[in-house]
């Protein structure tokens, strides 16, 4: 399953169209659904169900939804397979109250290890120094090194040196995450020309 999810589903931008996704969007309670799913009451996606039917034999499932307070949709999915229907359908309804405080409580954890997560990378990012924040500015503005390297007047392997300082104390993997994730925490300042 998670290399469809991986391979198709998320490069297809799938979640754009999935049914249950978007009923998921306006309701609260669990959705209870199988393959000939609707969206707005009016259309069927079924390639979606299609594309894993096949291999994983999918043909209905139950959701929980959870909207948090910052408007993210959380969302646990079980998948009934055909031959388990009946026996899976009814211990799932049997344990719903419980299934939605794993939700509750799983997406508490992880909101929980994302706060921390950013407050760990923005204590690491106020240590940056100036020369690391000017880098790190014009590097999010889209210019490439020997740009920077020109307008700051050094040389390209000092940009990569300093860019690379940037990337451990941010504590990510490379040069556009450490960009990404400074631009979501807000905290790349225009540098002050002297």
């Amino acid at each position: 399953m998670s290399e469809y999810f991986n391979d198709v589903y998320l490069s297809k931008r799938h979640q754009s169209i999935d049914p249950i996704i978007i009923n998921s969007l306006n309701r609260v309670s669990p959705l209870v659904w199988d393959e000939n799913l609707m969206i707005n009451s009016q259309w069927t996606i079924n390639k979606i169900f299609n594309a894993v039917k096949p291999f994983y034999n999918i043909v209905s499932g139950q959701t929980f939804v959870l909207h948090d307070q910052n408007n993210n949709l959380a969302l646990l999915s079980l998948y009934v397979n055909k031959f388990l229907m009946a026996d899976v359908n009814r211990e799932i309804t049997r344990d719903r109250n419980d299934i939605q405080g794993l939700l509750i409580d799983t997406h508490e954890m992880m909101l929980h290890l994302y706060y921390n997560e950013n407050e760990q990378a923005r204590s690491n990012v106020s240590i940056l120094s100036s020369r690391e924040n000017e880098i790190l500015y014009w590097s999010s503005t889209g210019k490439t090194y020997p740009e920077i390297a020109h307008m700051l007047n050094i040389t390209v392997s000092t940009v990569k040196f300093h860019m690379g300082k940037i990337v451990k104390k941010m504590g990510v993997n490379n040069a556009k995450h450490a960009i990404s994730l400074a631009i979501e925490l807000n905290i790349i300042s225009h540098p002050v020309r002297k």
